[in-house]
């Protein structure tokens, strides 16, 4: 099924309309902020995997879980795809980006649509150099129109000793409108040591690799992101550290709002 520009826009407004969702919940329409399948530095290959369990009794019925992500550098084609939920059970998605058959080397925001509320868990990992295990990153769940809004500042502690990590700074955009960042990364005595505007388009999903890269030396800091323009609540800033010999990674991510 090939999602029209209405439908999807449908879609989605369908899903803004829900509550503040609270954290763990399950929920009928949830993002995955980013997913990326594909090469990366230091020898590293990422795969996002893919967890989905119905919240349903097993007396239930089938859950049906769409998978769609829109690539916005190729004339915003979509790509979906179907995963059935037994009622009550768990299926795995080895490997999302593949499933979806989106290009590889790049980070897409996917929306999960299912016919009735599930949970989500979804992991992005490398394998790990000597090949015998993996190195992984958990990435949770967001939620349409409770995401970081114009005027609004997110402040991502971090190591910046680019001999030790690598830092990079994503955002994931799910709105039509244009929009502009300031990403700011700034040392442990204050020092802004760089600073650039990004500008964000429908649907767009951008990730800039390697923010601290010279800062030899500078153990920690932190990156900081200001939303300039109206987001339309649709935008999710991340930060992805990765061990710069074993890319082991941490993420860490703009939390979405939760009801006590």
């Amino acid at each position: 099924m090939r999602l029209t520009p209405i439908l999807l826009g449908f879609m989605i407004s369908l899903a803004g309309s829900q509550a503040t969702a609270a954290c763990g919940s399950p929920q009928q329409y949830q993002i995955i902020p980013v997913a990326a399948s594909g090469p990366g530095a230091q020898g590293s290959f990422w795969t996002t995997a893919v967890w989905l369990s119905d919240a349903g009794p097993v007396s239930g019925q089938p859950n049906t879980v769409q998978a769609f992500a829109v690539d916005a550098l190729s004339g915003y084609t979509e790509y979906t795809r179907d995963y059935t939920v037994p009622p009550g059970g768990t299926v795995e998605a080895a490997d999302l980006i593949g499933d979806l058959g989106l290009p590889q080397g790049r980070t897409f925001w996917v929306y999960l649509m299912g016919t009735s509320p599930f949970y989500v868990n979804a992991r992005i990992y490398t394998t790990e150099p000597g090949g015998s295990g993996t190195y992984g990153q958990h990435i949770p769940v967001a939620y349409e129109d409770q995401g970081m809004g114009q005027g609004e500042t997110v402040v991502f502690p971090v190591p910046l000793d680019y001999s030790r990590t690598r830092v990079n700074v994503g955002f994931t955009y799910g709105n039509a409108m244009t929009t502009r960042l300031r990403v700011r990364v700034i040392a442990g005595d204050g020092t802004e040591l760089s600073a650039q505007t990004v500008t964000l388009g429908n649907s767009e999903s951008v990730q800039l690799n390697g923010v601290n890269a010279g800062m030899i030396g500078t153990a920690a800091g932190k990156v900081v992101i200001e939303a300039l323009d109206d987001t339309g609540e649709d935008l999710f800033p991340y930060v992805s550290v990765a061990d710069m010999t074993t890319s082991d990674p941490m993420f860490l991510f703009y939390h979405t709002p939760c009801l006590p």
